[in-house]
């Protein structure tokens, strides 16, 4: 099972720091970039899958 790790493209606390973790920890994952100047978060397909339109997020 790999993670699908939803983040922007450049490294912010949050995105960065659960990045790190999942490096350390050799969990892999597929990352999928979340444009933010488009509005990328705010889409009805990422809301349905995070109510609040936050970044990052792991999906199983």
């Amino acid at each position: 099972m790999v993670l699908k790790f939803y983040s922007v493209p450049y490294a912010s606390g949050g995105c960065g720091l659960v990045a790190l973790v999942l490096a350390e920890k050799q969990i892999p994952f597929e990352l999928v970039v979340v444009d933010m100047a488009k509005k990328d978060h705010k889409t009805p397909e990422y809301l349905a899958k995070h109510p609040f339109g936050q970044v990052p997020m792991i999906v199983s």
